[in-house]
């Protein structure tokens, strides 16, 4: 059962991970789109410029060193989820593990204390 537990505290884990970077990219891709609508507006860029592409270089934009980061971060969850999504499982798991041998080491001092 604990065991059980621990996949699905692993799963929510994962889950909310995924959801939230999947979330944050399509915020910043929106932000992004729509400063390329306003400069498009304003002429400065051509009027043929795709603003439905899914990915957006080379448009001459300028990005906070803040928002550099999250991208980076996100590229980095994207890359990598093949290689983290076991490592948060395994790490779940090794806790439920060290928990139940934490508890069954604490039994048995408990029962070599109050032996006689």
């Amino acid at each position: 059962m604990r065991y059980l537990l621990a996949l699905v505290i692993a799963g929510f884990v994962i889950g909310g991970i995924s959801l939230t970077a999947h979330q944050m990219k399509r915020e910043i891709h929106e932000r992004i789109r729509k400063s390329l609508i306003e400069a498009r507006e304003r002429g400065e860029l051509p009027a043929d410029t795709d603003l439905d592409q899914p990915e957006f270089t080379d448009m001459g934009m300028e990005l906070s060193s803040s928002e550099m980061q999250l991208i980076g971060f996100l590229d980095l969850w994207y890359a990598l989820r093949i290689v983290l999504i076991p490592l948060i499982i395994m790490a779940c798991l090794a806790l439920a593990w060290f928990t139940a041998e934490s508890r069954s080491s604490d039994r048995n001092t408990a029962e070599t204390t109050h032996s006689p």
